[in-house]
Formats: structure tokens, C-alpha cells, sequence
């Protein structure tokens, strides 16, 4: 998928009914477009970031995803999946991002540091170091708390949404992907179930001692 999506029907993949897009001088010079939605956990941590979402069952990737796809000048990527779910998405034959059947990337996050950061004012008047932007990949975004875009993150309760996204280019970059065994929610479901048991079971034997 390019910049138009493709058709793909996969009942685990988040769908959403609508979309806010960009202004249209945006859209008409983008050579790329990606999804920038975050979905908190039920806790409202960030822990996990589709790589591709559906839009209606069509199928768009996320900014991360697009980014990598524009800077490979690839035309498209592919979606590799099994009867079970999404298994990656393909950017070039030699470049892969692992996702789980739902299609999710769990973001492999970095301390928060000041430094990655220059500021936008620096950039319009000419004065950020230009070893910090030349043949990088750079992210714009707002750090200000009444826009609204703070996630809170395994790491951090208060980090501004872009750099979620710059966790998750850079957890593909490196290849630091975070995974978790198969059937590790049926263990957690247990452990609850058995740590919630344990305090009635040690009222009944102090009763019957």
C-alpha cells in the first residue's frame, strides 16, 4: 500500500470509521501519508502503536511505516500474514517490521532525553546544527501540555506524542523489537486469578488452624 491503501480484511487490525486528514496544500506535497494514531491501554499506557490500521477494511500504514517506506522510495509495502494475523509489513525484501497478529509494534522506548529535541524557531531562522537534521529522518511535532498531545509511556507519564513515534522508528532502525511468549495473557489471567485467591486461601487455613 502507497498512499492510496489497499483492501484487506482482518477482524483483529483496529478499524476506525473516519479519519481527520491534513490541510490539502499538505496532502498535495506529501509524498507519503501515515497514520499518527495512539491508542492508550485500558491503564492508559502507551505500550503498543499499529504499524497499519483499516480505515473502513482499507488498510493505511502508520507515520513510521510511511516514513521508511518514502525513505526507501519504495511505490508500496506488503503485509505478510497467516491465518492467525499480521505477521510483519515488508518495506523493501531486505527490511521488515515485526508486528504481532493484530498488527501492533511494542515500542522498545528510550529514556526521555532534551537533547534529541531542536527547537522549531531554530530551524525557521537558520540556526539548528545541521549535523542534527542532514540525511536524518526528523520529526515535527509539539511538546506544549495545552495541545494535548502527551502520552504517558511505560517510561515517562508525561512524553510528547511525536517522540512516541520517533520510539517507534527507532525500535525498527535498531531492530530492538520487544516480543512476548505465546500464551503469555493466558499466564497473566492465571497469575491474577491465583494472587487474587491467595488471601482467602490464607483466611481459610489461619480459620481451620
Amino acid at each position: 500500500t502507497g498512499c492510496d491503501g489497499i483492501r484487506f480484511s482482518n477482524d483483529l487490525m483496529p478499524n476506525y470509521e473516519a479519519v481527520a486528514g491534513n490541510l490539502p496544500e499538505l496532502d498535495q506535497a506529501a509524498p507519503g501519508h501515515g497514520m499518527v494514531t495512539v491508542d492508550p491501554e485500558r491503564d492508559g499506557i502507551v505500550r503498543r502503536v499499529p504499524a497499519v490500521l483499516r480505515l473502513q477494511d482499507t488498510v493505511y500504514p502508520s507515520l513510521a511505516v510511511d516514513m521508511l517506506r518514502v525513505a526507501f522510495n519504495r511505490p508500496q509495502i506488503l503485509i505478510e500474514y497467516n491465518p492467525y494475523g499480521l505477521e510483519g509489513v515488508v518495506i523493501t525484501p531486505q527490511f521488515r517490521v515485526n508486528t504481532d497478529p493484530k498488527g501492533r509494534i511494542y515500542v522498545n522506548y528510550r529514556p526521555y532525553d532534551p537533547d534529541l529535541y531542536i527547537s522549531a524557531y531554530d530551524v525557521l531562522t537558520a540556526q539548528a546544527p545541521q549535523e542534527k537534521i542532514q540525511g536524518k529522518l526528523v520529526l515535527v511535532g509539539t511538546s506544549a501540555l495545552g495541545l494535548q498531545d502527551i502520552r504517558a509511556t511505560p517510561l515517562n507519564n508525561t512524553l510528547p506524542g511525536v517522540e512516541v513515534h520517533a520510539n517507534i522508528l527507532e525500535t525498527i532502525m535498531t531492530n530492538s523489537y520487544l516480543t512476548r511468549p505465546l500464551g503469555a495473557e493466558r499466564l497473566e489471567v492465571t497469575a491474577a486469578i491465583v494472587a487474587g485467591s491467595l488471601p482467602k486461601i490464607a483466611r481459610a487455613m489461619a480459620f481451620v488452624m
